[in-house]
């Protein structure tokens, strides 16, 4: 039986010389009589914020989980020293899956002074109680996490678990955490955190399409969040986020205020401005502070240096004028995610004994009878779709046209059908596996 699962997203920092860095993924579980899926829920342990621990995500299991293992194996990638207690094919999908990953690291920020030779560790555990227990033996706490990198005077690696979470969900960890993992070994323990968060929301985004990585991709909810920021006169100040210390950072998502949301989004909207704004006009002024930075400069200085000023009104309203006027979702990227949408909703109608639509249109219909919606919680805040969104069926094609999503039925008994986009190129097909701890696993092929 799958667990229930309830996080909640904030950010603590370091004691007793560990520090640590988490972040959510969601991962679909039982719905609602409704038909609405709970990726992640809240809980608060003031306790443990008092005593200081770094994190930012807190994971409470209410149902049985299966009794897991620390890693008893070794496998070298690349990039990586993998520890874990997986399959051969499993550990060598996730490791070359990271290696293309922690390449695009490398390209994109070259020329950082590397702190650490060698591969860099990863942590791969099949069980929530298995990394729970990895953690333990370096002397971290591992129990209010979902994956974490941490780095103390026992060791220091990137770690999660897979099982109950779908491909995109693992991914999506391990580019994130990876990232700080890279940020902490090419720019120091002293990044600044709207960099830190902001690069790791970066990489988060990242898809691997026939062996390559596409970036630059931008979610329509978090866009839509930061534009009615923007009108509402809520967003941050450039010096007031840039210069934003760990304690600030930390009241803000705590609190419950929008902030604890808005930093993630317009950090994360900074990196993407200073990368992509008017043709990547910024790329190489972005490398000159990156290169500062890993050279041990603080960020006022890098800033001057690279960028040419201390003031940063200019900047700001630089930045504003294309998060309003030219920050947009692209078409493939909305195609994916309402794909992964519409899957959540073919496993939920599995899960709930329902007979399998053979069509778009079949499926619309039972998905909005029965209410169904995904509701989201993580660094962005809060998201729901609902299936009553007529645009959820449908995408934008390579030649700007609105198509409908295809269902293809399985040819396998008891298997949930396909979603395919073939107006797309390379056509995106969503498919399913059988999870390793059973169950179907949602992934993305393309055609």
């Amino acid at each position: 039986m799958k667990p229930d699962l309830v996080n909640i997203s904030f950010q603590l920092f370091p004691h007793s010389g560990v520090v640590l860095a988490t972040s959510p993924i969601p991962a679909p579980e039982r719905g609602s009589a409704r038909g609405e899926f709970y990726w992640t829920g809240t809980v608060f342990n003031e306790r443990r914020l008092r005593s200081g621990m770094m994190g930012c995500i807190l994971l409470l299991i209410i149902g049985s989980i299966s009794q897991g293992q620390p890693a008893d194996r070794v496998y070298e990638s690349r990039f990586y020293t993998i520890c874990h207690n997986l399959s051969d094919e499993q550990v060598r999908r996730h490791a070359d899956h990271m290696d293309l990953i922690y390449g695009e690291y490398s390209r994109r920020f070259h020329g950082l002074r590397d702190r650490r030779k060698g591969r860099m560790n990863l942590y791969l555990l099949n069980s929530r109680e298995g990394y729970q227990r990895q953690l333990a033996s370096f002397g971290v706490d591992g129990s209010a996490s979902g994956g974490m990198f941490f780095y103390g005077p026992h060791g220091s690696g990137l770690a999660t678990w897979i099982q109950g979470r779908s491909e995109a969900d693992i991914h999506g960890i391990l580019q994130h955490e990876g990232l700080h993992q890279f940020a902490h070994n090419y720019l120091g323990s002293h990044v600044p955190l709207w960099l830190n968060e902001g690069l790791a929301e970066y990489f988060e985004q990242a898809q691997i399409i026939r062996g390559k990585v596409k970036q630059g991709i931008a979610e329509p909810g978090r866009i839509e969040r930061l534009k009615a920021a923007i009108e509402a006169e809520e967003i941050f100040q450039f010096d007031e986020l840039l210069n934003i210390s760990g304690d600030e950072w930390r009241a803000n998502m705590v609190s419950g205020s929008p902030r604890g949301s808005l930093q993630y989004i317009q950090s994360w909207s900074i990196v993407y401005f200073l990368i992509h704004a008017d043709k990547g006009k910024y790329r190489r002024e972005f490398q000159k502070y990156l290169n500062q930075l890993s050279n041990g400069r603080t960020h006022k200085s890098a800033f001057q240096t690279a960028f040419g000023a201390t003031d940063t009104r200019r900047f700001h309203a630089r930045w504003q004028h294309f998060a309003r006027e030219q920050l947009k979702p692209d078409n493939y990227s909305i195609a994916i995610h309402r794909m992964h949408f519409l899957g959540q909703g073919l496993l939920f109608l599995s899960h709930s004994g329902e007979s399998m639509p053979a069509d778009i249109d079949s499926l619309r219909h039972t998905l909005q009878e029965k209410g169904f919606a995904v509701t989201r919680f993580g660094h962005a805040g809060q998201t729901k779709i609902a299936a009553s969104d007529e645009s959820l069926y449908r995408y934008q094609d390579s030649k700007n046209q609105k198509r409908e999503f295809e269902i293809v039925l399985p040819d396998t008994e008891g298997k949930i059908p396909k979603i395919q986009a073939l107006g797309l190129r390379p056509a995106p097909i969503l498919d399913w596996e059988v999870a390793h701890e059973g169950g179907w696993r949602a992934v993305v092929k393309y055609k």
